[in-house]
């Protein structure tokens, strides 16, 4: 319907096109991407708040990721994506011989980067029959702050591996 001109100035005319509007999103959703010292690479991870962030992640990272995460969180926000990157980081591994020297068992880290290197594996043969089984132990330690040695003993697990022993 034409617009009808009683003086200069600008006229609206609405006409019904038949498109749909556009369904409101959440606009409060963060993404961040940068380097942290663990947690899985190239996969966004969705977080809800900052104890999140630091299970995945870890309390600090050698960038500023953490702490523009942390200042996310301080502000109000309530969920945002989190995208671990480095390059060409690998994942820490480590062959396990028997006691014939004959490779038994390759024991990797979840998540690539150097966070992996301070993965410690420990077997003892304490167990019931150690002839076909034995135990397995699986933490992380960092070194001390004053150099004398490691810390942190994490988790542990039992496994058999036959053959592992002659």
């Amino acid at each position: 319907m034409p617009a009808i001109v009683s003086y200069p100035g600008v006229y609206i005319v609405e006409e019904a096109s038949g498109a749909r509007a556009i369904a409101g999103v959440a606009t409060s959703i963060a993404a961040f991407i940068g380097m942290a010292e663990r947690g899985r690479m190239d996969v966004p991870v969705r977080v809800f708040n900052i104890a999140d962030f630091e299970r995945e992640y870890g309390p600090t990272t050698s960038g500023e990721l953490a702490d523009q995460v942390r200042q996310f969180y301080l502000n109000g926000g309530g969920q945002a994506y989190v995208c671990r990157i480095a390059d060409g980081a690998l994942p820490a591994s480590i062959r396990l011989m028997n006691e014939a020297g004959v490779h038994a068992l390759t024991v990797t880290a979840r998540d690539q980067g150097l966070e992996g290197n301070l993965i410690r594996v420990e077997i003892d043969y304490a167990t019931g029959n150690p002839e076909r089984t034995f135990n397995m132990t699986v933490y992380r330690s960092r070194p001390q702050p004053d150099g004398r040695g490691w810390n942190g003993r994490a988790s542990a697990g039992a496994g058999s591996l036959p053959g592992a022993v002659p």
